[in-house]
């Protein structure tokens, strides 16, 4: 399991102190979906691991937060030491950071128990949240009270959908009602919220949690920020325009998105839909129907 990492996970064993696999890498791995990234953990300062990690290129990204970016196999790794947070600034951030060396402390700081199992070939798997036993019984659940959690974090309102969507698990009927009670506060949130938003909708499962989307969606100033999270995509510019998706954005907004149309062909249908196959053309009608529905759901509630 995880043997190609074999030579760190030595490296710190030799110096006293303990490398985990933490995250997405094992919630994947016992779920069976591929691996994308994997995220490591420590019990040391971003310091220390430079010095152990002398042979490797190693940079402190942020050592406020212990942070370290790690070069192996051409591949760069996080590396985070174990911590506590308390306090909260800028509606989702940490006020204050403990460093600590023990998992049962930095766990309570993570969203969900799935993603709050820690590896270490010496040590085994640590699952402090109970997170297996959630993964086996195919359920979603925060580590601590969820009105609490999002309280710390809002982004955690999206990301519990996404995650309930993408990896299929379910969300008690409780979880989902305190997600939709406080679907305002993600109007605290700067454009991170808009990539979540995305990632839920390229789920092309988001039907489930059309209401509470609804309200997200509501209380998201689109006007503001759709050109933005748009800039560069010239598919879905085309797509708002020759779909007349116009109840999006105010006549200044509309036009700024037709300027844009301006460097494309004369030929755009043909060039567009020539390029795309029929999976990708299935995707869009589904985005243009969520759309559709969704301009109900925006200006009825």
């Amino acid at each position: 399991m995880f043997s190609e990492y074999k030579i760190l996970f030595d490296l710190f064993e030799l110096n006293n102190e303990h490398l985990f696999i933490v995250g997405g890498a094992l919630r994947n791995y016992y779920l069976n979906k591929d691996i994308k990234d994997i995220d490591f953990a420590v019990t040391c300062i971003p310091s220390k691991v430079k010095t152990i990690l002398k042979d490797y290129e190693v940079s402190i990204y942020k050592e406020e937060l212990g942070l370290s970016l790690l070069n192996f196999n051409n591949k760069t790794y996080e590396i985070t030491t174990l911590r506590i947070e308390s306090g909260i600034k800028d509606f989702r951030y940490p006020k204050d950071i403990t460093f600590v060396n023990d998992i049962n402390k930095d766990y309570l700081r993570r969203d969900f128990t799935v993603n709050a199992i820690y590896y270490n070939p010496y040590l085994g798997i640590l699952d402090p949240s109970n997170g297996l036993d959630d993964i086996k019984h195919k359920k979603l659940k925060f580590i601590l009270d969820p009105s609490t959690s999002i309280h710390t974090d809002p982004l955690r309102l999206l990301r519990a959908l996404r995650f309930s969507l993408e990896y299929d698990l379910l969300i008690d009927d409780d979880t989902l009602n305190i997600i939709c009670d406080n679907s305002e506060s993600i109007n605290n949130l700067n454009n991170v919220k808009y990539d979540e938003l995305f990632k839920i909708l390229n789920t092309f499962k988001y039907n489930q949690y059309l209401t509470i989307l609804s309200k997200f969606f509501k209380n998201i100033d689109f006007k503001d920020n759709v050109l933005n999270i748009l800039k560069g995509n010239d598919l879905f510019i085309y797509l708002i325009c020759k779909y007349n998706l116009n109840y999006l954005f105010d006549n200044h907004y509309l036009n700024n998105l037709l300027k844009n149309l301006k460097k494309l062909s004369s030929n755009i249908d043909d060039k567009l839909y020539k390029s795309l196959d029929n999976n990708t053309l299935d995707k869009i009608l589904n985005i243009l129907k969520y759309l559709d529905v969704f301009k109900y759901n925006y200006y009825l509630k």
